[in-house]
């Protein structure tokens, strides 16, 4: 986010501390700066400023826990995700592809081609952003949905032109108002890296899945179970995602070990995933 430049980036922050102590959006990002650096106490005290602001007290709370301040919640709140992708979104595509290497898009279309998806049918883009990975996976289905809860977002997914249609809703709350049967492949990129437990997820997914459906999707590799970093991600073991799988009725395909992108230069571990109903 910084594009290598943290010693200037923390020295205007400290001015602008300076200026005003209770500055929310200052703290968040020196929260931020402290947490990549790996001084979480530094981190937690600059989130436990941001909660004395009633309008970020939710993202500040989710923050907190990823600091290890409060006990994990089962998922990253909507607020937090909404505001952090409406004001991510103006520089996200030049962000993730240029500074990141964002690799998502091209694992998941690799995969899903490779497993026989069902050709022309009805693609769901759930946690769509911008469009980059509805633009890899449009060539393989002949209707697609984007799925995004930030308004920007989805401002700049139509600009793409690569969907038939956009939703504003959290993606929870759009699948368990889904028609059942209702699409041949569902897709995840870089989306349950903000759920912790996805085992309603997963079972929502299944329902709106044809018989023979596919949902593809990428985690974050971790332990077995589950653990929110200091990035604000949740990170999924490998053991944990498959019994969730196979207890919501979807069988894995296949699992291919991956790096997703960079952070602060170096590869993030993931996994990319297929399964079918």
């Amino acid at each position: 986010m910084f594009a290598g430049r943290d010693a200037a980036a923390d020295t205007l922050l400290d001015k602008a501390l300076a200026l005003d102590h209770g500055a929310p959006r200052v703290h968040w990002l020196k929260g931020q700066l402290a947490a990549w650096r790996g001084d979480r106490a530094a981190a937690l005290a600059h989130y436990q400023a941001c909660r004395a602001r009633a309008d970020v007290a939710a993202p500040a709370d989710f923050m907190i826990a990823a600091m290890g301040g409060a006990e994990t919640p089962e998922r990253a709140p909507d607020d937090y995700v909404r505001a952090d992708f409406d004001w991510y979104a103006e520089g996200y595509d030049r962000h993730l592809t240029e500074a990141l290497g964002f690799a998502v898009p091209a694992l998941l279309h690799a995969a899903i081609a490779a497993s026989d998806p069902a050709a022309g049918g009805a693609g769901l883009d759930l946690g769509c952003g911008t469009g980059l990975t509805g633009a890899a996976i449009a060539p393989l289905v002949g209707d697609l949905t984007g799925v995004d809860l930030s308004p920007a977002m989805l401002e700049r997914a139509r600009a793409r032109g690569c969907y038939d249609r956009l939703v504003e809703a959290e993606v929870h709350a759009f699948l368990a108002g889904a028609p059942e049967g209702s699409a041949d492949l569902v897709v995840a990129g870089d989306v349950l890296v903000y759920v912790g437990d996805l085992a309603p997820l997963l079972r929502d997914v299944a329902r709106v899945l044809r018989p023979g459906g596919l949902f593809a999707a990428t985690t974050e590799h971790g332990e077995d179970g589950v653990e929110l970093a200091a990035s604000g991600r949740y990170r999924h073991g490998v053991a944990a995602v498959e019994r969730q799988a196979a207890a919501a009725g979807l069988a894995v395909v296949a699992r291919t070990p991956a790096t997703l992108r960079r952070e602060l230069g170096a590869p993030v571990a993931g996994d990319v995933w297929v399964m079918r109903r």
